[in-house]
Parts: structure tokens; sequence; C-alpha cells
């Protein structure tokens, strides 16, 4: 994953972004919707706002509920779809894809408001960087650490080109032909992002991280979530990836030895297996995008992570095992 530097006519302020754009670029604006009623109205408020031309603007609403969303839509210029089943945020999103006119899909989640410039500033990004086929940016508005972390807050804020492993699926964008070669969001709760990301890497498309793409999320994020999420992308990777059984299982051989040699010798075990979490946390890969100044500040809150993501891994591995030893 390659950093990158500020190029011509790509300023990070938002007065500069009305300027070397092209506007004549037709973006088309997904935001899926369940139950949505009461943050939606603030969401499609903020995109009839932007400041982008409206002849070039289109915004599709993918609903799957039963509240007021439908009767909010109306009040707006936007084409709104219901469907009769309940659907996942990646299935709504897949919809709405098909459905969209335009040559860049952004994709908004119906409790996030958009300044003003973010079309502008997602096509200013395209713009700059052409040889990219997407740009991912981040929530602002975080309400806890787990929040701010999760939601790319306080992530560096350099720019980096590159096939990410996950993304925050309410704030991205990507090209036409992503869609039109395939690659498609998951059809699951949570997780979406990872089936995306390997169609991407498996096609050899590149994209933009874009720390400076923020909207204001209102949603919440809990460990509780989080451990569900860990649990959803663990089970998509043994799904598509080789390595990542094999990863899960040496978690779970990790965890039974120290459950074997915990009744023997038990400061050992605990100081072992908590020295290792606290040096990944601290200095692990995975989390290169997050500054080393925050990951020290943050590091009980990057602890918890680390465990949810080692037992979400090791969980959907055992889990795995026992599936493929019941079909024998």
């Amino acid at each position: 994953m390659s950093k990158v530097s500020t190029r011509k006519g790509q300023s990070n302020t938002y007065l500069d972004i009305l300027f070397p754009v092209p506007a004549d670029t037709f973006v088309t604006v997904v935001v899926p919707a369940y139950l949505s009623a009461s943050t939606i109205d603030e969401c499609l408020k903020s995109l009839i706002s932007q400041k982008y031309p409206k002849e070039y603007l289109e915004i599709i609403v993918i609903d799957s509920g039963y509240d007021e969303t439908k009767h909010i839509c109306r009040n707006y210029d936007v084409r709104y779809y219901h469907s009769t089943r309940k659907l996942s945020a990646g299935a709504a999103r897949n919809i709405g894809a098909r459905m969209a006119k335009g040559q860049i899909l952004a994709f908004l989640d119906a409790d996030c408001i958009a300044p003003e410039y973010w079309i502008y500033h997602l096509v200013r990004d395209f713009d700059a960087f052409p040889e990219t086929f997407g740009v991912l940016g981040v929530y602002a508005g975080g309400k806890s650490c787990l929040d701010k972390i999760r939601g790319g807050e306080l992530m560096s804020n350099e720019k980096r080109i590159g096939f990410h492993r996950g993304f925050i699926e309410g704030n991205v964008a990507f090209r036409r032909k992503v869609f039109e070669a395939g690659c498609s969001f998951g059809d699951m709760t949570y997780g979406e992002c990872v089936k995306l990301s390997n169609d991407l890497s498996k096609r050899g498309m590149k994209t933009l991280w874009d720390p400076t793409l923020k909207v204001l999320h209102k949603g919440y994020l809990n460990y509780r979530k989080m451990f569900a999420m860990d649990r959803a992308y663990a089970r998509i990777s043994l799904m598509e990836e080789n390595t990542s059984l094999l990863k899960g299982t040496l978690k779970l051989l990790f965890i039974m030895a120290m459950l074997i040699f915990l009744p023997i010798w038990p400061l050992i075990a605990i100081f072992l297996f908590f020295s290792l979490l606290l040096i990944c946390s601290a200095f692990s890969l995975t989390d290169n995008m997050v500054s080393f100044k925050n990951r020290i500040q943050l590091l009980p809150v990057l602890i918890c992570m680390r465990l949810s993501r080692f037992f979400a891994s090791a969980t959907e591995s055992a889990l795995y095992l026992l599936r493929w030893r019941a079909k024998r």
C-alpha cells in the first residue's frame, strides 16, 4: 500500500474543490435504508443541498422497512425503491448499483450527514487519481474511542493507494466499471465490504484511502456489535481465503494450549498471552494507519479490538471445522 502526496488540484480545503474539478461527471448516490425514519430526513437534506450541479446528480434510496421512510422520501427529488423482503445493507447497495445511471457510484448510510462539498470532494479525488477505482472515506462525530477508531476518525491523515482489506461502507464511491466487472458487496448483515475488497484485489483494482473525506455518522458501536462484525469478517475470509483457516486454527490451538497450561503455570500463561496481545495491538501492521501516538494513548481500546478479532477468528475456525467434520 503506497502513500500519496497532494497532487495538483488536490487540496484538502473545500474552497479549492470548486474550481479544478470537471462538474459534468454524473454521480449516483445510493442510500440503503431499513427502519431509518429517524435519520433519513437529515441524510437526504444533506444530499439535496450538495454544491454540485443537480443535472449531474442522482439519489437512490433502497428501503426494505415499513416505517415512515417512504413518506419522508416523497419530500425529496429521489428515486425510491422498496423491497418486500428485508435486505442486508450489502444487498441494498447492490440493487442500487444496478439501478444507477452515474459514472461514479457513491454510497452513504441513512444515519450519515454529508458536508455540502462531499460529492465535489469525491469527483475531485477520482479526477486527481485516475488510476484508482474507488475512494474510501471515514466517519466523523464518534461518541467513543471505539467509534473513532473503527470509523477511521483517528487514522493517519496520509492518503494511500492500494488494496484495502476493509473500509467504511457508508462513505465510499466507486467507478461504474467496478460493478460492470462483476464486483459486488456481500449479502450479509456485517462485513459486506470484505467481499467487495476481495473482488477488487482479484481484478487488480486499487482504491484511494482519503481520511479527509468525512461524513457525520449518527450511529454508534459497542463491543458486542464489534465482535459480531469481527465474526462476520472472519467468516467471509474463511470462505474466500485458504490462509484464513490456517490462521484461525493456529489461534484456536493457541487458546487450547493456554487453557491446558493455565492450571499448571497460570501466571506465565496469562503473562505470555497478554504480552503478545500488547505487542500486536501497539505495532500490528493491520493497524498501520493509526498514528503511533494514538496507538499508545488508546492502547486499552486497541487491546480489546485485538481480543475481539482474535477470538472471532478462532470461533469461526472452530465452527468451520465442526461443520466440515459433520459433513464427512
